[in-house]
């Protein structure tokens, strides 16, 4: 996808919230060895950010729609949007970022100079990754964001929960801190609100022949089955790792939004009225909860700004090429002596400033 150049005025660093960016940018690739790289054009528009963020990331299997979910949250009428494709790979590499001024948006519940970071994902499964870097794009999405979407399509299943196995390997890539619970329970504390997003869903929510919510269809997919198999003892693990580490967590179906397989294929070129009365209406569900619900991103109860955000990155990216599990409170300690560092050469700047100040004007008199 080509990029557009972000211009970035002088004067962009007394903004409480920068300006929406004109296009996606790359920011955390992967390099031809594997490694990590954080890009330099996201970071620095990313540091311009004084104010909080509150960042969505969207992850799930590759070719699931998750690129397309995203353009629609962020509004039909943008040209430059996320990269989605009709093949069968992968469309989006690493992980990507749009941001835009509370102000154009609909989250009226967030202080005004809160900036609203949308960041797709690679796809999951693709066999052009390993799954080493599959859980650590995984990871990199939980640790930025402040709300999580898990793209699926059909059901919750036993094969779904089986496709969220990786969530078994967090504990291999991450921790709470040095001397972490074995179970990385205290893990939770670190992720994001959850919410798993049920494309292209088939059924009926009902429950012997009662209605039941979105939600409750989850929990209930949740459930510890009895352990007759080892695939039912994993995948009960599964079920159990995901409600220790996502105590705040939903779930929103949808249903196809075209019937007709051949624009079903060019989706992305189909006027948004043209799509099923239905998935729409899921649609405003979707945005309505996104409207409400998101929160600006903290750590240790500090919320976010742009400059932490990136330092953040930046840290569990040296980490993970260093073959190391990041410790989340030991990175929390490096970002914030890199805020107290900046604040310092800030103070020392304006102390050197004022004093040139004083003596030119002595001198003049």
């Amino acid at each position: 996808m080509p990029i557009t150049q972000v211009a970035f005025p002088l004067d962009s660093v007394l903004m409480a919230s920068a300006p929406a960016l004109a296009a996606p940018l790359p920011f955390v690739t992967l390099a031809a060895d594997g490694s990590f790289e954080v890009c330099e054009e996201a970071a620095a528009y990313l540091r311009q950010i004084r104010g909080d963020v509150a960042v969505v990331a969207i992850a799930g299997l590759y070719r699931t729609g998750k690129s397309f979910l995203l353009n629609l949250l962020l509004g039909r009428e943008t040209r430059d949007l996320f990269d989605v494709g009709a093949t069968v790979n992968a469309c989006t590499k690493g992980v990507w970022i749009w941001g835009q001024p509370v102000a154009s948006t609909n989250f009226k519940h967030l202080s005004k100079d809160t900036t609203v970071l949308f960041m797709d994902t690679e796809g999951l499964g693709s066999t052009q990754r390993s799954q080493t870097q599959d859980t650590r794009i995984f990871a990199l999405a939980l640790l930025l964001s402040s709300m999580f979407i898990y793209n699926s399509r059909g059901v919750i299943d036993a094969s779904a929960i089986e496709d969220l196995s990786l969530v078994v390997n967090l504990t291999k890539y991450i921790q709470a801190k040095a001397h972490a619970e074995e179970d990385g329970s205290d893990l939770s504390m670190f992720f994001p609100d959850f919410l798993w997003v049920v494309r292209d869903f088939t059924l009926q929510l009902e429950e012997e022949g009662r209605k039941v919510t979105s939600r409750e269809y989850f929990e209930s997919a949740l459930k510890q089955q009895p352990p007759l198999t080892d695939e039912i003892v994993q995948k009960n693990k599964i079920r159990s790792l995901l409600s220790t580490f996502f105590p705040s967590r939903d779930c929103v179906t949808m249903v196809r939004p075209l019937t007709d397989e051949a624009l079903l294929r060019d989706l992305i070129r189909q006027p948004y009225e043209s799509l099923r009365p239905e998935f729409r209406e899921q649609m405003d569900v979707l945005k309505k909860k996104l409207a409400t619900e998101l929160k600006p991103k903290t750590m240790m109860s500090k919320v976010l700004n742009g400059a932490m955000l990136v330092s953040l990155t930046e840290n569990y990216v040296a980490a993970f090429n260093s073959g190391s599990s990041p410790v989340i409170s030991s990175v929390w300690d490096r970002v914030l002596e890199s805020q107290c560092d900046e604040a310092l050469d800030s103070a020392k700047q304006v102390f050197q400033d004022t004093l040139k100040d004083a003596v030119a004007e002595k001198t003049s008199t």
